[in-house]
């Protein structure tokens, strides 16, 4: 249970006693005179020390805690001394909890008084384990002598009634002959346990103690669990009168799980042998007390502290070399984000129960109430129920489109149904769980189980785990519940788009909208007052509990006045009303307690509902001397005002605050006065003297920097403090990434960029369109974008920065933050609330973002106020057959074509056969100049292909084919068709109720036509070139195409903004950025190795020479100048080997140093060049040189 030791310094044991805890994972660890540096810890151990004695800088004492093993640190500060350091947790292993007390006393021979720690021990409630290197000695505990200290330590454990559990042996070994008993375990009469040391000391002068404690073994089992879903199919009776109780009983016959035990790793034969030998030349000096054996002793514990070394070394080399972005994404996350510090604690309930002393159900209780407090509350409010405008009955394709947008391996609420279960509904099932939707929704009565939330709390990042407040909780609700409420989401998010009922100013949850949106609003509104020298007054709103302390009558009340009544208004009353909670951690579960007000923390519906509730908050703020500007997103709010005068400044905005105030009392929420803040921002040449700000007759808060959406915004809108922020923010990262892999180990070149660009280029890319960083820092950000590409290219800091990108095939941050820059106005351009962004920023001149807009503006055609697209009511989108899979068939890779042609061919004789099949293609060329369409019907020799007017996506030119092959149907007599394609996205536009663009709504408004002279007409998704004719043949034409004139008009893309842009950048730099020759196929040595060559890095005397490295740059052989072309090309001394190169990649003829690093062709040719020259460079003995 308990591993005592005095280790001498755990940083040359450190990787020994790794592999021994792999094996036999001891939950606590009490280690003295450890001093591992930092946040250096054991991996998977929880690392905690308090540093107190001066020649122990990284601590002495230390308890190392298994992770996963509830704990909670007790204060020792006052037991701390110059000359005695103490650490004490609170730990619950298996079935007993009890307190570990370790402790560390220097032998300086002086008298250690023991008042504070038995004053300490007194105190402490339940089992105490105490243990350590006191340096006392007493017989008690074995010594043969009792000095000062040993006396008083004993009558203090005496006064305690604290048992001694040493049996008398040795416990501290100095050769050749001393022992003696300096390390004393202490317990408590009801804390039973066993007590032993190790065979030998480990490298150590003090033996391991391996106290066991009754009732603390822990199972190391997990539960796995596996559902057949054809049997879950088969199994669905949707006879059932509750199709939701249908579902649980087919999940429970089609569900396997079993518990298997947690992997240990492999044992290494060479490490127990070794063990076994440094146990035996210990024992064997111990008892002849011969120089020559203690010899024997140290050079078996060298090697085997090595052995150890290397070990651990080797298999983290393996775990990162098999942990690659294309097939083991989640685990790759997960090592990253323990590397990073980013766990969370797994058991809450048990860690706030040890921290309280109280029993896990009663901390379960208290959590619980604080989530869910018993509060009075007014009339909850009656709803509306006349007819509404979203009173129709659900339908199928409504319920596709929300299952569409589910995540299919989020966890199952407490009814225990899965996302995945209702993705594998048969028809008639999806037909069942539709009726009993419209049952609900004509009645209002949501089931009982809708309304129950199991809360997981987890810790917040930087919070004390001791106390209730520093959890967040997360809610598991019911997926079914989940896939309703979408479908009642994207009613409202209709209803709200087509009458423009939000305002242009909230950017939370809305489509097309995202919080950069709102940075960017700011930003460039505070940078134009500035430099058009007005003063700015920018004030930060905190809401007080803004989800959880909505009230119904406010929400029924604001949906009324949004034109929403009827069967929304019903739904919402009875979900909202009578809602419970109850906490759950592990096997401990609270009792459900009631929600009085709030909005459900985990509902799909609750930012819909809020962004509702704040909608009117803008037109609340009465005509003011100076214009308020508003910027919302969920419950952050920030008003600021511009102008000259301090006077009219400060009317302005305080006139704002007030009115901002009483909207929201009157809405049922609050401010919070002391999260509520306000900033100023002197114009340039402008003196500003700040006045007071004031909320409820209290002053505001005044900040020189204020953290706006993930941004750090200063007084003087200078940008150092947020550069520095995000570089200690990715700092972390940017060390995890790079720990692991190496110039010939670790992740491949593809993962390590897959992490570098989500966990760094990301984050800075985030915050850095909105910043006008000076060169230092915006350099000192290219240099930790540069860090990180290096590391996953393998090559030294040497190379040149141009050379790192290109091989990256990435480009400088400030060239990718100005193309998401484009890009993002591009977006706002799509909708109506972004063109409103648009028009302000457009009017900032002197912002910097002014020559963002202005470029745009040339080289975009955004789409029209009319084109922008006018969405369907959901519920009057057609119900639309198609098959977006085949029977055994995923994808093409790996299965050969034979196969998949045999599989397409079979699927369509059983479930299209005496159909007209339809072949359709959309094709855009290489350079992206020019799209084109096609269809063919084979059994009427059929065909047409066309050039668009415009470029434009592949996806777009397959619904003008899809189109044009429709319309061509309809001069045909009524019969079942099926359009076969094989753009699957293509498919999922035309059937997704949420999808509106212009192409999409005239492939269905030829649907209607068909339909509405009795064609019966089915979409079928097949793979491409796998030699089906019909699909050859529409290939080829669409091909053939690009060398016609254009004559078919493109359809208005919703995205040609976008479009736009992505050209413009290809036009400014053509060029591609990615060299010549793909690395794909080679090992992690050969990539670093070809890398270096290329970037003319790798280690010739000519680059260690100019590095300082070598005196001469001459060749060994020749004497000439060595560079990577004269040993490729030049050098006699190799020309042999040579002569082979040459064959294999030339065929003999002369080859250049451009033919060997950069060559031009498929993947299987330059795997081929490379490889031929890595057998080069491994004859010729440069290979390990380079």
């Amino acid at each position: 249970t308990v591993l005592q030791w005095n280790c001498r310094g755990l940083t040359t044991k450190h990787s020994e006693l790794t592999l021994h805890l792999q094996r036999y994972p001891s939950p606590v660890l009490a280690l003295v005179e450890a001093g591992l540096p930092g946040k250096r810890t054991l991996p998977g151990y929880v690392k905690l020390t308090t540093q107190s004695i001066p020649s122990f800088p990284h601590g002495s004492a230390a308890l190392f805690i298994r992770q996963g093993v509830p704990y909670f640190q007790v204060d020792t500060s006052q037991l701390c001394t110059l000359s005695a350091e103490f650490v004490a947790a609170r730990v619950s292993i298996g079935k007993r909890t009890f307190h570990v007390l370790v402790g560390y006393v220097r032998p300086d021979g002086t008298e250690w008084p023991t008042d504070d720690l038995l004053a300490w021990c007194k105190n402490i409630d339940g089992d105490l384990l105490l243990c350590g290197d006191l340096n006392a000695h007493s017989e008690a505990w074995g010594s043969r002598k009792t000095d000062k200290r040993g006396d008083a330590v004993t009558k203090m454990l005496e006064e305690l009634d604290l048992v001694v559990a040493n049996d008398g042996g040795p416990t501290f070994f100095r050769p050749p002959s001393t022992y003696s008993a300096i390390d004393v375990t202490a317990h408590t009469p009801t804390l039973e346990l066993a007590w032993a040391t190790a065979p030998d000391t480990r490298g150590s002068d003090h033996f391991p103690i391996h106290i066991t404690v009754k009732g603390c073994q822990m199972v190391r089992k997990v539960v796995r669990s596996c559902t057949n879903w054809d049997v879950f199919r088969a199994a669905l009776k949707t006879s059932h009168a509750d199709i939701a109780t249908a579902i649980v009983q087919a999940l429970q016959e089609a569900t396997h799980t079993t518990c298997i035990s947690e992997g240990l790793p492999n044992p290494d034969l060479t490490f127990l042998n070794l063990q076994a030998a440094r146990t035996r030349a210990q024992r064997k000096y111990r008892r002849t007390k011969n120089p020559e054996d203690k010899t024997q002793f140290n050079r078996v514990s060298a090697k085997l502290r090595r052995h150890a070394k290397a070990l651990v070394r080797a298999r983290w080399k393996l775990m990162c070399r098999n942990t690659n972005a294309h097939s083991s994404l989640p685990k790759l996350w997960k090592v990253l984000g323990a590397m990073t510090g980013s766990c969370r604690t797994r058991h809450a309930l048990q860690v706030l129960a040890l921290a309280a002393n109280i029993t896990e159900q009663l901390a379960a209780e208290r959590l619980c109430a604080l989530y869910a407090p018993a509060e009075a509350t007014g009339k909850p409010g009656t709803p509306n129920l006349s007819p509404g405008p979203l009173d129709a009955p659900f339908t199928i394709q409504e319920l596709e489109s929300a299952l569409r947008r589910c995540r299919k391996k989020s966890a199952a609420g407490p009814d225990g149904i899965p996302y995945q279960a209702l993705t594998n509904l048969r028809d008639d099932a999806q037909e069942a769980l539709v009726a009993w939707f419209n049952t609900i929704w004509d009645s209002g009565d949501v089931p009982d189980g809708w309304k129950l939330a199991t809360v997981v709390p987890l810790l917040k990042t930087g919070k004390p785990p001791g106390k209730a407040e520093s959890y967040r909780p997360v809610s598991l609700t019911s997926c079914v519940s989940k896939v309703f409420e979408r479908m009642v989401q994207a009613r409202l998010r209709w209803y709200l788009d087509a009458h423009c009922l939000l305002p242009e100013c909230m950017t939370g949850f809305r489509r097309g909208l995202s919080a950069q949106d709102s940075i960017l609003d700011l930003t460039s509104d505070l940078e134009e007052n500035k430099n058009k020298r007005r003063n700015t007054i920018a004030v930060f709103l905190d809401v007080e509990r803004a989800y959880d302390g909505v009230p119904l009558s406010t929400i029924l009340r604001r949906l009324t006045e949004a034109g929403l009544t009827g069967k929304i208004q019903a739904f919402l009353a009875n979900f909202l009303t009578g809602r419970k909670i109850q906490v759950c951690s592990g096997r401990t579960v609270s009792s459900p307690r009631v929600l009085h007000r709030g909005l459900p923390q985990g509902s799909v519906l609750s930012p819909v509902i809020f962004n509702i509730v704040m909608a009117q908050l803008p037109c609340s703020i009465p005509p003011t001397p100076l214009a308020v500007q508003v910027s919302l997103y969920a419950d952050d709010v920030c008003l600021w005002v511009s102008g000259i005068y301090t006077t009219q400044i400060q009317r302005s905005i305080q006139d704002a605050i007030q009115a901002v105030d009483n909207f929201l009392n009157k809405s049922g929420l609050n401010l919070s006065r002391d999260k509520t803040t306000w900033m100023s921002i002197r114009g340039n040449g402008r003196h500003f003297r700040p006045p007071d700000i004031k909320l409820a007759g209290e002053r505001i808060t005044r900040v020189t920097r204020q953290r706006f959406l993930g941004i750090v915004l200063t007084d003087r809108l200078r940008w150092a403090q947020a550069a520095e922020a995000t570089i200690i923010t990715c700092r972390p990262a940017t060390n995890a990434v790079r720990r692991m892999t190496g110039a010939t180990w670790g992740c491949t070149e593809r993962t390590i960029l897959a992490a570098q660009t989500a966990l760094v280029t990301s984050r800075i890319l985030y915050r850095l369109p909105y910043m006008s960083p000076s060169p230092t820092d915006l350099e000192r950000l290219e240099q930790l974008h540069r860090q990180g590409l290096r590391t996953a290219l393998g090559i030294p800091k040497a190379a040149k920065n141009t050379r790192v990108l290109q091989e990256a095939g990435l480009e400088t941050l400030e060239r990718q933050s100005w193309e998401r820059s484009l890009f993002q106005l591009a977006r706002l351009s799509t909708t109506h609330p972004g063109r409103w962004f648009l028009r302000r920023i457009r009017g900032r001149t002197t912002a910097s973002w002014s020559k963002v807009v202005e470029v745009f503006l040339r080289v975009a055609a955004p789409l029209t106020m009319s084109q922008i697209e006018s969405r369907t009511p959901p519920w009057e989108v057609p119900k639309i057959a198609s098959e977006v899979r085949i029977k055994y068939l995923r994808s093409k890779q790996g299965k050969p074509i034979l196969v998949i042609k045999g599989l397409v061919e079979t699927h369509l004789k059983e479930h299209h056969s005496g159909k007209l099949q339809i072949y359709t293609d959309g094709s855009v060329n290489h350079s992206r100049t020019s799209s084109t369409a096609a269809y063919h019907i084979p059994k009427l020799s059929l065909e047409w292909s066309g050039r668009l007017h415009t470029p434009t996506s592949s996806t777009t030119a397959e619904l003008v084919a899809i189109e044009k092959a429709l319309l061509a149907a309809t001069k045909l007599p009524p019969q079942p068709m099926v359009l076969l394609t094989d753009s699957r996205c293509a498919i999922q536009k035309i059937t997704n109720a949420e999808t509106a663009d212009p192409a999409t709504t005239a492939v269905r408004k030829a649907l209607a036509i068909l339909e509405a002279h009795d064609f019966s007409v089915c979409f079928q998704w097949i793979p491409g070139h796998v030699g089906i004719q019909g699909n050859e043949r529409a290939d080829d034409l669409a091909a053939e195409a690009h060398q016609l004139p254009p004559t078919v008009p493109t359809p208005a893309h919703p995205q040609q903004a976008a479009l736009d842009v992505r050209w413009h950048l290809l036009q400014e730099k053509p060029e591609k950025s990615l060299p010549k020759g793909t690395l794909t196929g080679l090992s992690r040595a050969a990539e670093t190795l070809v890398r270096r060559l290329r970037t003319n890095t790798a280690y010739t005397n000519e680059f260690l020479a100019k590095m300082g490295k070598r005196q001469s740059s001459s060749c060994p052989q020749c004497r000439a100048e060595e560079t990577i072309h004269h040993i490729l090309c030049v050098c006699p001394a190799y020309e042999t080997q040579r002569q082979v190169l040459r064959q294999r990649v030339k065929e003999g003829t002369q080859v250049t140093t451009d033919d060997l690093l950069f060559p031009d062709g498929p993947r299987r040719k330059c795997l081929r060049i490379f490889k031929a020259l890595l057998t080069f460079l491994r004859r010729t003995e440069l290979i390990e040189r380079l």
